[in-house]
């Protein structure tokens, strides 16, 4: 690609790709947002056991 010219695929975007170019654009209203709530509780909670399991992880290794 000389130049560095990027062309658009042909069609219409998904329904879902529009929900996540939304959410970038308002990624700092996602936490206030109640549409969210359970996305960002979701997220929370994932992130939470993924801690959990390295912690676990780690002390056991010692």
């Amino acid at each position: 690609m000389a130049g560095g010219v990027r062309r658009k695929s042909p069609g219409s975007p998904s329904p879902l790709w529009g929900k996540l170019h939304t959410l970038w654009q308002d990624k700092h209203l996602v936490l206030f947002k109640t549409e969210y709530t359970l996305l960002v509780v979701s997220v929370l909670w994932f992130l939470e056991i993924g801690i959990n399991v390295w912690v676990i992880q780690k002390v056991a290794c010692k």
